[in-house]
């Protein structure tokens, strides 16, 4: 809200502070909001001050996912800019994360590791089955949540049938 304090001290009274063309640069819009406020802080700039134009920068996929059509994006990669072929509006969160911020995961490595690893266990002829079944039950008993424990247990019981 700094800026829209300066704003009003430069203005000399003759226009409304809305109307005052600036340029404005934020670093990191994100910073410190909540996460149902990143998600909304570029469309309130915009809509509150419709003259100004704005520069940002962001790490924040909901930011991100938040861009409209008549958003300009430029992503910088190692300080080199990434040609895109469209804005990311409406994308998922996690998506945007390995797309534009080059994540191989959004999940804590070793525990990617750990679920890569029981995959590849899985995929093999001849599989340990109680291993497996182990080391998915230690996933769940520490609170691990992952859309592909389904799967792997399916893929487990078909296993133990010896129907896979």
């Amino acid at each position: 809200m700094d800026f829209a304090r300066r704003l009003s001290l430069q203005n000399d009274g003759s226009k409304p502070i809305l109307e005052c063309e600036q340029l404005i640069l934020i670093d990191e819009v994100d910073l410190h909001l909540h996460p149902s406020w990143q998600l909304s802080v570029v469309s309130n700039l915009q809509r509150k001050f419709p003259r100004c134009q704005f520069f940002v920068t962001s790490h924040s996929s909901l930011v991100l996912s938040s861009l409209g059509a008549d958003s300009q994006l430029v992503v910088l990669r190692d300080g080199h800019r990434v040609e895109l072929s469209d804005i990311p509006y409406g994308d998922n969160g996690d998506y945007i994360l390995k797309r534009f911020f080059g994540l191989k995961s959004v999940r804590n490595p070793e525990v990617q590791a750990e679920i890569d690893s029981i995959a590849a266990e899985l995929g093999r002829e001849h599989t340990d089955l109680k291993e497996v079944e182990r080391r998915l039950n230690a996933l769940r008993d520490k609170g691990v949540q992952f859309e592909e424990s389904v799967k792997m247990r399916l893929q487990l019981a078909q296993k133990k049938k010896g129907t896979l």
